[in-house]
């Protein structure tokens, strides 16, 4: 799957296409990416200060 949000890797349109498929259970990773790097350090953290979350057993250390 692609989401050319990257210009670098984005085709050029006279390629084939490619196949496609339906996923629930897919986030945008750059955005969190993003999203993570605006926060303080202490708070880049599981759940980053999202609502809607699962819990964890235990909390994963932070982010470098």
């Amino acid at each position: 799957m692609r989401a050319n949000k990257i210009t670098d890797t984005v085709p050029t349109p006279e390629g084939p296409g490619l196949p496609t498929s339906e996923a629930r259970n897919v986030i945008d990773g750059l955005a969190l990416i993003r999203y993570v790097d605006t926060l303080k350090k202490d708070d880049r953290v599981y759940p980053y200060k999202l609502d809607g979350l699962e819990e964890v057993d235990a909390p994963l250390p932070p982010a470098p």
